[in-house]
């Protein structure tokens, strides 16, 4: 089955953005002084999480990681957000994961209506995620009318609707678990699932391309 392939190091990546995330939200997690953020200290993370500095390190080095670079656990990335008051999901996003999320929020309008639409007083199937960019003339992509793409720009899309679809359906799985039993949330849900797919798809598809460029040049 054909999808777009990561045109970056994931593993190095991650773990130096990670770095970066929890950094800059240590910079004004500390306590209030009269109006101004401070700073969280290593030592007061310890002392607040009961990991030792040791631990604690591979979450404050900011440098790219090499082969010997020792990698947090999750437990260890979730007790450093606890200890912050944020989600841990925030500390493993990327510049890119914020930017599709604010698409997202821009789309997020016109899936929700379309969504309402669809579910009606039903609870919902995963499936719907998609139909909602199919209602809103978002999914699947397809040529101009008239225009007869290439084999390779008929590869491209065909690469872009799969992925699309599989972000979709995967992000709706997730989101509907957050449900409950309300028509109203699930609508809510799957509004958000297609908004994330398609800006994440979007993004992808530009990073893809991006890197194609890069190798013909």
């Amino acid at each position: 089955m054909s999808h777009f392939q990561p045109p970056v190091n994931a593993t190095s990546l991650s773990l130096q953005q990670i770095a970066q995330n929890v950094k800059a939200t240590l910079r004004v997690a500390g306590p209030d002084q009269d109006g101004t953020p401070s700073k969280m200290r290593p030592i007061d993370i310890a002392r607040t999480t009961q990991m030792s500095r040791t631990t604690i390190r591979p979450l404050l080095e900011t440098k790219k990681a090499g082969p010997d670079r020792r990698a947090p656990n999750l437990e260890t990335v979730q007790k450093m957000a606890d200890a912050i008051g944020i989600p841990v999901a925030f500390l493993l996003m990327t510049p890119s994961d914020w930017r599709a999320l604010v698409a997202a929020v821009t789309a997020y309008s016109a899936n929700y209506a379309a969504a309402r639409q669809i579910v009606g007083d039903s609870m919902g199937e995963v499936s719907m995620a998609v139909r909602v960019l199919e209602k809103n003339q978002v999914h699947p992509d397809i040529p101009p009318r008239g225009q007869q793409p290439s084999p390779e720009q008929r590869k491209t899309m065909d690469e872009q609707n799969e992925v699309r679809r599989r972000t979709t359906l995967s992000l709706g799985a997730l989101s509907l678990m957050a449900a409950g039993g309300s028509s109203e949330k699930v609508a809510q849900m799957l509004a958000l699932a297609a908004s994330l797919g398609s800006a994440l798809t979007n993004q992808h598809a530009a990073a893809v391309a991006a890197a194609k460029n890069s190798n013909h040049a």
